[in-house]
C-alpha cells in the first residue's frame, strides 16, 4: 500500500467498523418489520451488489473502488429511502437518513 498506509488503514477500518454497527441496526429493523435478513455467507454473496475485488490492487485502486462502493451503497439507500417513504415507513426512512448522510460524508 506503499506511504499511504497507515492512513487507508485507518480510514478502511473506520468504515468497516460503521458498516458492522450499520448493519446490526439494519437486521435489527428488518426483524421488527416481522421479515428476516441474510444470515448466512451464501445469502450475502449471492444477493450482493458490491462485489469482491479478486486481484491485489494499489492505494488509488482501493480508493477508487471503495469510492464506486460507496455510490453504489447511497444509490440502492436512496431507493430504499424512496420506498419507505412512500408506504409511510417513518422509522425506516430515519434509521436509512442517518446512514446515507455518513455515507455521503466518506464519499
Amino acid at each position: 500500500m506503499g506511504a499511504d498506509f497507515f492512513e487507508l488503514h485507518d480510514k478502511f477500518e473506520e468504515l468497516y467498523t460503521e458498516a458492522q454497527v450499520r448493519i446490526d441496526e439494519i437486521a435489527e429493523k428488518i426483524r421488527i418489520l416481522d421479515s428476516r435478513p441474510y444470515s448466512t455467507f451464501h445469502e450475502f454473496l449471492t444477493n450482493a451488489t458490491i462485489k469482491e475485488v479478486n486481484k491485489e490492487l494499489t492505494a488509488l485502486e482501493m480508493v477508487n473502488e471503495i469510492l464506486k462502493d460507496l455510490q453504489n451503497l447511497i444509490h440502492d439507500i436512496t431507493q430504499v429511502v424512496t420506498t419507505a417513504r412512500f408506504i409511510g415507513d417513518i422509522g425506516t426512512e430515519d434509521l436509512l437518513m442517518d446512514y446515507l448522510k455518513g455515507l455521503e460524508k466518506h464519499h
